[in-house]
């Protein structure tokens, strides 16, 4: 994987696969990106709202300020609207965010909604993700700072 790094006033970042496993525990990175003040995070999933609050407290996870659940939008993945949802609520614009989804659908629209898109690998092989900024295992790879996100 190659080193990158993008300008970042919002982390928006899917659940499934990226925040919570299968069997509903939390994968790598997950606490820690959720936990950092440096860029405000949204949680931008397909499940709906309710669902995805019980994920995050069943996985131990902090719920962030801004979620955004199926039932919150009026089109879902791959359609823009829930992570530009996301960026709004957070008070940005999506193209000053970066994107992490696990899923083709995912990416293709945090790709649409103009932020910057990397892509996990929980789900899917890495050759999924031809046009992404980086292709991770997982969120562990990511160096948060202010006003920032790296990796590699």
């Amino acid at each position: 994987m190659a080193a990158g790094r993008s300008r970042a006033d919002g982390l928006l970042l899917d659940l499934d696969g990226v925040l919570v496993g299968s069997l509903g525990s939390q994968l790598p990175g997950a606490l820690t990106a959720l936990s950092q003040t440096d860029v405000p995070v949204a949680v931008v999933t397909s499940f709906r709202h309710a669902s995805a609050l019980a994920r995050l407290r069943h996985a131990g996870l902090p719920t962030p300020r801004v979620v955004v659940g199926a039932d919150d939008v009026l089109h879902g993945k791959p359609d823009p609207e829930p992570y530009r949802r996301g960026a709004e609520l957070l008070g940005v614009t999506a193209d000053a965010c970066v994107g992490v989804d696990d899923s083709p659908a995912g990416i293709a629209a945090v790709l649409a909604s103009g932020a910057t898109a990397i892509a996990v690998t929980t789900n899917h092989a890495a050759d999924r993700f031809p046009y992404v900024a980086a292709v991770l295992t997982s969120l562990s790879d990511l160096r948060i700072t202010p006003g920032a996100v790296a990796w590699g």
